[in-house]
């Protein structure tokens, strides 16, 4: 193609899709969020490239539909595609929210593992340490049988908060015992 053809070419498709006529999309399925099944939002999701912004806002909606029903392997593989493309998206530029700890929270309720870990990997990173990644890491890495790395974590999420209730529940679980019980504050 020649300079004027590739001008022409590039002329059409920026008028093809706009990113106002993305916007509208967003505006008017808003209203619709609380009634979209899954691969409905898969598809928003995908058709919006991932965009890290919708998909913080589609969190709590996914994680509703998670917990509702185990999707199907192939609907399970597509949300982990896309939880992982928003990842690539994202930039941290200081936010107040965990997005890494929201995605890593999600894959593991899809039993992603290696994905979640990378999430929550990315949430220390971003935000720090918290009881709450550790925690989430510590299940991650127990399911996928890195028991030692496990208790690192949990031993981490402890020092932080030695009341932890999750943490002392899996510690517990991982010493094969029911979690004991938390001093109460006198």
């Amino acid at each position: 193609l020649g300079a004027g053809e590739t001008r022409a070419a590039y002329a059409d498709a920026v008028e093809a899709q706009r990113p106002d006529d993305l916007f509208a999309i967003e505006q008017a399925l808003e209203p619709a969020h609380p009634a979209l099944a899954l691969d409905q939002w898969i598809g928003y999701l995908r058709f919006t490239g991932c965009d890290p912004r919708l998909v913080v806002d589609a969190l709590p909606h996914l994680t509703v539909r998670v917990a509702a029903a185990a999707p199907a392997p192939a609907v399970r593989e597509e949300l982990v595609r896309v939880l992982a493309a928003a990842w690539e998206g994202y930039f941290h530029i200081g936010e107040p929210f965990d997005l890494g700890l929201a995605l890593g929270t999600l894959a593991a309720a899809l039993a992603a593992w290696p994905e979640a870990i990378r999430f929550l990997e990315g949430s220390l990173r971003d935000h720090g340490a918290a009881p709450a990644a550790l925690v989430q890491l510590a299940e991650c890495h127990h399911r996928l049988g890195q028991d030692a790395a496990a208790r690192a974590r949990l031993d981490e999420a402890l020092a932080l908060d030695p009341a932890h209730a999750a943490a002392r529940a899996l510690a517990a679980r991982l010493a094969g015992r029911d979690a004991p019980a938390i001093p109460s504050p006198r």
